[in-house]
């Protein structure tokens, strides 16, 4: 029964910790992504909420350094977070 139990153990902890990371709020990802742009050293950009609905059609990849793609997706995925490099201040 023991050999039996640590593979559902591992199974449910997998499950439990994507569906958390699955609904984080766009508020915590967004900080969470303005610390790493930080820490790149990226200055000259915005993030946007916007639906699932707006972004069909936007790209995810990094093919256009200039267009916006969407990076993220929160709240379960009634929301996907926007970037785009904006122009630098001066």
């Amino acid at each position: 029964m023991k050999p039996f139990l640590l593979p559902v153990l591992v199974a449910s902890m997998a499950l439990l910790s994507s569906s958390v990371t699955a609904k984080e709020t766009c508020e915590s990802l967004k900080t969470k992504i303005e610390a790493k742009l930080a820490g790149k050293g990226v200055k000259a950009y915005s993030l946007t909420m916007i639906s699932p609905a707006e972004a069909n059609g936007i790209d995810t990849e990094k093919v256009d350094a200039k267009g916006p793609r969407v990076v993220a997706s929160c709240d379960g995925g009634k929301q996907k977070i926007l970037y785009q490099r904006t122009s630098a201040v001066r």
